[in-house]
């Protein structure tokens, strides 16, 4: 009875996930920035950074920069 919950070999559920999850960002990240750069587009973005207590920071650049930033700001 006790056999059925010995461990297995290798990497953790969790660390096999993360790795997974890191890859899927990564891969989409990539294909992202080859898609703009196929294209010749100009480049629109933004990041918001929560500094403590809870005082969010954001800047954003490109032609859609005060929608961007907005938008980050309410999802902070």
């Amino acid at each position: 009875m006790v056999d059925m919950y010995e461990e297995e070999a290798g990497l953790s559920l969790g660390v096999k996930l993360f790795i997974l999850g890191f890859l899927l960002i990564f891969t989409g990240a990539l294909l992202l920035m080859i898609a703009q750069a196929a294209r010749g587009g100009g480049v629109s973005g933004g990041v918001v950074v929560v500094v403590f207590p809870f005082i969010p920071v954001g800047v954003a650049w490109g032609d859609y920069a005060s929608v961007i930033l907005v938008v980050l700001t309410v999802i902070a």
